[in-house]
Formats: structure tokens, sequence, C-alpha cells
């Protein structure tokens, strides 16, 4: 991020379903709101498709803090 770059409060990602959460093809798991007029939906869907991974095993459990600063 750069110091002119500006913040969309309108875009964003709402999650109907946690992380483990069981789901079936074709239900919804989040809904993406595009914020400023001229985001292409596709790109922005095929984009978070691609941070995501669906496995028939339960996720691995991580920490929720990972260290702490002092």
């Amino acid at each position: 991020m750069n110091d002119d770059d500006v913040i969309d409060y309108a875009a964003g990602i709402m999650f109907d379903r946690k992380t483990g959460d069981q789901v079936k093809a074709g239900e919804t798991i989040a809904r993406i709101q595009l914020g400023a007029p001229g985001r292409d939906p596709q790109e922005l869907r095929k984009r978070y498709l691609s941070f995501i991974h669906f496995g028939d095993a339960p996720p691995e459990t991580r920490a929720l803090v990972h260290e702490h600063l002092k």
C-alpha cells in the first residue's frame, strides 16, 4: 500500500462459512462486495478461490496467538 492509495470502504468479503465447515458444491461460502464500479467480479472471484483450499479432511488447528511482542 502506498501513501496515495485510497481505501474503498464499500469493498470487502463477508464470510458465510468458517474454516473447517462442511460445504457442498454450489453452496455460498462468502460474498464479495465489489466497492467501486469497474471491478471485474469474475476476476475477484477467481482470486478469492485461489486463496482457499477444499478437502475431505478437516484442516489442521492453528494457534490463534503466534507470538507476544514486548
